[in-house]
């Protein structure tokens, strides 16, 4: 019983790293291609807060 929760755990904190990482890479990616860009940390988060407000 404990070892699935404990795998349970691992694979989720293993999504939330990929996805933080992508959300990194991502940012650092628009950022380098349009540095003039208005506030990326405004146009990254909009998704996300739009998406929760859904649930």
């Amino acid at each position: 019983m404990f070892m699935e929760d404990f795998k349970n755990v691992i694979s989720f904190a293993a999504d939330s790293i990929i996805v933080v990482s992508l959300s990194v890479v991502v940012g650092v990616a628009f950022g380098q291609a349009y540095p003039q860009a208005p506030s990326q940390l405004e146009i990254l988060q909009y998704p996300i807060t739009t998406s929760s407000a859904h649930d």
